[in-house]
């Protein structure tokens, strides 16, 4: 692993960003040499609300698509009142897990670095990058969980809630009609108002 120089990562910076992609009816057209389209941010949540709109056009009633870390509940779990989904505890990863949710149509994800990164001179250096500064995001959060009303949005605002501060990015989740969330920092637990309605007591 390498931390590119404050150079690289400007020149990288000046490839970023909607604003410069050159967009009419049936084209794009990305005008700097080295820029590309990544659908890695919502890709994925994307094909998990298709499959499950796809379970409920051929008359599925309960089914849980899960594509790792962002999912989509269609009804509720076979004989259950919800579907009832882990919540990883980001300070031991595939080991355990610190709550759960009960989930009924509902999209879910979670954004965090304590996954995807490497350690260097003892700093940690996560995959979320701010677009801001071109940096990893560096501010104490390690997981951010949100549930709303598809998985594209929960995968957009937990992405979103992750690079801002703690605080903001709570307040910006909390402000979205139709969605709650959770966010894990080194040192607390930050929630919206509602999300408790979705935890299940253990």
């Amino acid at each position: 692993p390498r931390v590119p120089s404050a150079a690289e990562i400007e020149a990288a910076r000046q490839l970023v960003g909607w604003s410069k992609v050159q967009r009419t009816p049936g084209r794009v057209y990305l005008p700097v040499p080295g820029m590309a389209i990544d659908l890695g941010g919502w890709g994925k949540e994307y094909a998990v609300d298709m499959v499950a709109e796809l379970a409920r056009r051929f008359g599925i009633r309960s089914a849980l698509v899960d594509f790792g870390h962002d999912l989509r509940a269609v009804g509720a779990a076979p004989g259950k009142p919800a579907w009832h989904i882990g919540l990883e505890d980001p300070f031991d990863p595939g080991e355990a897990c610190w709550g759960s949710l009960a989930i009924l149509d509902r999209g879910v994800a979670s954004s965090g670095d304590y996954r995807r990164g490497f350690t260097l001179n003892g700093v940690r250096y996560g995959h979320i990058l701010d677009p801001r500064t071109g940096r990893p995001v560096a501010h104490g959060a390690r997981q951010v969980t949100v549930i709303a009303p598809s998985c594209v949005q929960a995968g957009v605002l937990s992405t979103s809630a992750f690079i801002l501060p703690p605080a903001e990015g709570l307040a910006y989740i909390q402000n979205t009609v139709g969605a709650e969330g959770c966010i894990v920092t080194v040192d607390a637990r930050y929630q919206t108002r509602g999300f408790f309605n979705y935890v299940v007591p253990h």
